[in-house]
């Protein structure tokens, strides 16, 4: 990490920062136990920030994140299986669903209905 850090250094004069040494306590106000929360959520909280939006994030990779943010604070989220786990798991609990394979696509297209 120390070569990457020093290159961007030199390209970009940009310094760069492992999320783990950062306060993030200083950038986000957080509403759950600090100690249970991985600074990955906390980032992706963070990068959302204003004074006005509240947010539900997902991320979707080995597992499933939900998150929410209301104005600048972290109220917490939700853990779940990764969808490749989750598909594997019901293939082999539910006898009538067969075994799929997930191919991964170059587009999609997201539909986000929001109501104030």
């Amino acid at each position: 990490f120390n070569l990457i850090k020093r290159y961007l250094l030199k390209k970009s004069e940009l310094k760069c920062y492992e999320i783990k040494d950062l306060n993030l306590k200083s950038l986000i106000k957080v509403n759950v136990n600090y100690k249970q929360v991985g600074s990955d959520r906390l980032t992706n909280a963070i990068s959302l920030l204003n004074n006005r939006d509240n947010f539900i994030i997902l991320d979707l990779g080995t597992a499933t994140t939900f998150d929410v943010v209301i104005k600048k604070t972290y109220h917490g989220g939700v853990i779940a299986p990764g969808i490749k786990t989750s598909l594997n798991t019901l293939s082999d609990k539910a006898t009538l669903i067969p075994r799929m394979n997930l191919k991964k696509i170059s587009k999609v297209s997201i539909f986000i209905y929001c109501i104030n």
